[in-house]
């Protein structure tokens, strides 16, 4: 029996090497699938009544810790041999195991803000409505806060000076500055759109200047997604925002009902009969502002007709309901001429074949 034991024994020390990390490997692999196990009986349990900060918070470790659970093995094992290995081998093993613990919990960190964000656009949280621009915005820079942590804490374990690398920076920047200026541009140019808020997630924008239109769907560091009324993705680079002016449709208070109505000259005696009927026809409509300007005029005695400009505002902003408010207006703008007997010009016969 004593023989067996200094066989086996001799055979372990004698392939240590192998033995080792094939027994950490297995141990590691049998606390995963006991994790797994646990975590997937316990979460159900923990978030039925709708703990959703310990939902994100489970979302977020879930990776981690199988990281964790790999990482000390990894360590476990290097440490078995640390008889046989150089001193300095060990020194440097130790300290990549400290950096790898930061690195697991700015990855943790980062994970759990990620999904408190969708928790919260969710409205999970809160029963108010949230702005999908702030909140992304807010949790952008927590996790760019995290990174630039976790690097100032995980460069000097490794022996690499936070003040040299300042130094460093402030003789590259301006190379650096010159290569990039466009990238930092549309960086910058994200954070001012943040700041600012001259649009959100969701509104609807235009830009006279460039061939912009179409609803905004996410804003991101570098670039814009606006999705096109033909349904295409469009990217702007957000240092295009700065030097351009964009008009934020969503944010319209009415829609305008602004149309020019010609009117035959023979019809000049008409017109202040026609004129009062819309004006008493645009007071009295449901679908048109009451408190807003309301116009129906003569403004023009062009050489072919006379102009009749109709100004008003609807109550909604929706473009569908105010495409039939229009209509309804136009409509009964007709009806108001023809019943005074009057006529809008031919522009056919008016202006003959240069149309």
């Amino acid at each position: 029996m004593n023989q067996l034991f200094e066989t086996i024994n001799g055979f372990f020390q004698k392939h240590a090497l192998l033995v080792y990390p094939l027994f950490t490997s297995i141990m590691a692999t049998l606390a995963t699938y006991i994790y797994y196990l646990g975590y997937k009986r316990l979460r159900p349990q923990l978030t039925k009544n709708g703990h959703f900060i310990i939902s994100a918070l489970l979302k977020a470790i879930h990776w981690p810790v199988v990281a964790f659970i790999w990482l000390q093995a990894t360590s476990h094992s290097i440490k078995a041999f640390s008889l046989e290995m150089d001193k300095e081998l060990l020194y440097w093993a130790d300290k990549l195991h400290d950096v790898g613990l930061i690195l697991l919990l700015g990855w943790t960190f980062m994970r759990f803000t990620q999904r408190f964000e969708e928790e919260l656009l969710a409205g999970h949280l809160s029963k108010k409505h949230l702005d999908e621009t702030s909140v992304n915005a807010i949790g952008k820079l927590l996790r760019v806060a995290s990174m630039v942590l976790i690097i100032l804490f995980t460069l000097p374990m490794v022996g690499i000076e936070v003040s040299g690398i300042v130094a460093f920076g402030g003789g590259s920047a301006i190379v650096l500055g010159i290569g990039a200026q466009q990238i930092f541009a549309n960086y910058f140019g994200g954070l001012v759109i943040y700041a600012d808020r001259h649009f959100n997630v969701g509104d609807w924008i235009s830009s006279p200047e460039k061939e912009i239109k179409g609803r905004v769907e996410q804003i991101g560091w570098r670039t814009t997604q606006i999705r096109t009324p033909d349904r295409k993705l469009l990217y702007v680079p957000n240092a295009a925002f700065a030097s351009i002016t964009v008009i934020n449709s969503t944010r319209m208070t009415n829609r305008c009902i602004k149309e020019t109505i010609e009117i035959r000259h023979e019809d000049a005696a008409l017109l202040d009969s026609i004129t009062k009927e819309i004006r008493t026809m645009l007071k009295n409509h449901p679908g048109i502002d009451q408190k807003k300007l309301q116009l129906a005029h003569l403004v023009d005695l062009g050489h072919f007709s006379l102009k009749i400009d109709m100004l008003a505002f609807t109550k909604t902003t929706e473009r569908a309901i105010y495409q039939d408010v229009k209509q309804h207006v136009l409509l009964e703008t007709l009806n108001i001429i023809k019943k005074h007997e009057a006529a809008l010009v031919n522009l056919r016969a008016a202006y003959g074949d240069s149309l």
